[in-house]
């Protein structure tokens, strides 16, 4: 903090001036317009007491109302976001479903060599447990229900998500539509 200086008027007021204001005037109050010296001058003149004023920083409701609000807002957006992050994990694990030509010939080729490395025993057991069931029942297409519910997975993160940023976004609306209309206080004085 720069030094403060007093210079004396001719009415017995003493005023407070700073090395910035050398070389120009000030005005009294009774209304005399008093020079002030040069930085040189001003050296010569009594030092005014420099008094730091501790900040006495107080927060306000309306401060504190819009800091918890955004701070919510954050929080609802973040939740957000994790559940969008689960809808694309979901999105991702679905088109692994799809079935195209190539992931049908490369299922054949992994069929074919695991059956050339198949011991008689494991082949007996492959026969009891999955042919023969299949034979006697059927096939039964599982990955069309898998894909419905990925499918109903999906459909409900995606409103999962919305709802979160939704809530996000009425939260840090209605705190500042709240701050902006709420009756300020005078400051005291």
């Amino acid at each position: 903090m720069a030094a403060r200086y007093l210079l004396d008027c001719t009415c017995g007021n003493r005023l407070t001036v700073e090395p910035r204001q050398a070389g120009s005037q000030v005005t009294c109050d009774c209304g005399a317009r008093l020079d002030v010296p040069t930085l040189r001058g001003l050296q010569a003149l009594p030092q005014a007491e420099t008094r730091v004023e501790k900040s006495t920083a107080v927060w306000t409701l309306r401060q504190a109302v819009v800091t918890v609000g955004v701070l919510v807002s954050l929080v609802l957006f973040a939740a957000g976001l994790r559940i969008w992050q689960q809808e694309r994990t979901l999105q991702q694990e679905r088109a692994k479903l799809e079935f195209t030509a190539d992931t049908v010939a490369e299922m054949d080729k992994s069929v074919i060599e695991n059956l050339d490395r198949m011991t008689p025993y494991q082949m007996w057991q492959g026969w009891v447990y999955i042919v023969k069931p299949t034979t006697q029942q059927g096939f039964v297409d599982m990955n069309e229900s898998h894909k419905t519910a990925f499918d109903e997975a999906i459909s409900w993160k995606g409103r999962e998500r919305l709802i979160w940023w939704g809530a996000a976004a009425a939260v840090l609306a209605s705190v500042l539509l709240w701050a902006a209309l709420a009756p300020r206080r005078q400051a005291a004085g």
